[in-house]
C-alpha cells in the first residue's frame, strides 16, 4: 500500500476509491471511524481494535461516472497478509491456535435518516 495525503474530511463528489487504508486513528477504546455525511445524513462504520485495516470502495458506474454508493470493509490483515506474512515479509497477521476463538466487532450507525 502507498501512503496517501488525503484531506480530512475529504470529499467525494466527482472522486473514485478502491484504498486501503492502514495506521488508523482510534479513540480510547481502540476504535476507529470512517462516516459519510451529506445533507444532514450521516452513517459511520465504527471498526474494533482488531481490525487494523479498512478498505473503501467507491466505484464508477459503466459509463465512467461515480456511482451513489460507497463501502467500508473492515479487514483484519492487509491486503496479500497471509502471502506477505508467509514470505517474512509482514509481521501484523493475526493467528489463533486451533480450539480457540477471534472475537471482534464492528458498528454502523445512521443519525438524521
Amino acid at each position: 500500500m502507498r501512503p496517501l495525503d488525503i484531506p480530512n474530511p475529504l470529499p467525494l463528489r466527482g472522486r473514485t476509491l478502491d484504498e486501503g487504508f492502514t495506521d488508523l486513528e482510534r479513540d480510547a477504546n481502540g476504535r476507529a471511524v470512517f462516516s459519510i455525511e451529506s445533507g444532514g445524513k450521516k452513517v459511520e462504520t465504527l471498526l474494533g481494535p482488531k481490525y487494523p485495516v479498512t478498505t473503501i470502495w467507491l466505484p464508477n458506474d459503466r459509463s465512467g461516472q461515480p456511482r451513489e454508493f460507497i463501502c467500508f470493509e473492515p479487514l483484519t490483515t492487509i491486503i496479500s497478509g497471509i502471502n506477505l506474512a508467509h514470505e517474512g515479509k509482514y509481521s501484523g497477521l493475526q493467528t489463533l491456535p486451533a480450539g480457540q476463538k477471534w472475537i471482534e466487532s464492528f458498528w454502523v450507525r445512521a443519525s438524521g435518516i
